[in-house]
């Protein structure tokens, strides 16, 4: 016994129309499990990394766009943020790739503190005692420390 030709197509159709819910349905659950993605972030960057970079980015736009350093400085520091870059990198990766508990958190806050008062010190044979005070000065500032806070997770 076979079935007439309109309701093979109401089977096909009803057949493709279940599919494409459950495909929609799983996408979604799929969707809905995966933490919440921020629009000024780059795919797949945690808050972590974005934090570590966002700070060696912002001196470096300081020291080298707002401070009046000569071309033989610049080129200098450039050659210790490149090294800072590498290090910070290599720390948020491997920060990403471990839980982000409390622990690896301030491991990771060790590591970059390490890594500048490293930068600072290398700095320090680079710029003028007063250029190194408007820098550290800059990084320092209050405001700037509550803008991060403040920013959307």
């Amino acid at each position: 016994m076979s079935l007439p030709k309109s309701e093979m197509k109401r089977i096909l159709v009803l057949s493709i129309m279940v599919t494409a819910m459950l495909i929609l349905g799983i996408q979604y659950t799929t969707n809905a499990q995966r933490p919440e993605e921020r629009p000024d972030m780059p795919l797949g960057m945690s808050d972590t990394k974005t934090m570590i970079m966002q700070e060696l980015e912002r001196s470096w736009a300081y020291l080298s766009l707002d401070m009046n350093i000569t071309d033989d400085q610049f080129i200098k520091a450039r050659k210790v943020y490149q090294e800072s870059w590498i290090k910070y990198k290599e720390i948020a990766d491997k920060s990403e790739q471990e839980s982000g508990d409390r622990e690896t958190m301030q491991a990771v806050k060790v590591e970059s503190d390490k890594l500048k008062a490293k930068r600072t010190g290398k700095l320090k044979e680079i710029l003028s005692e007063e250029e190194m005070k408007k820098l550290t000065e800059y990084e320092n500032k209050p405001q700037d420390r509550e803008q991060r806070r403040m920013m959307p997770r």
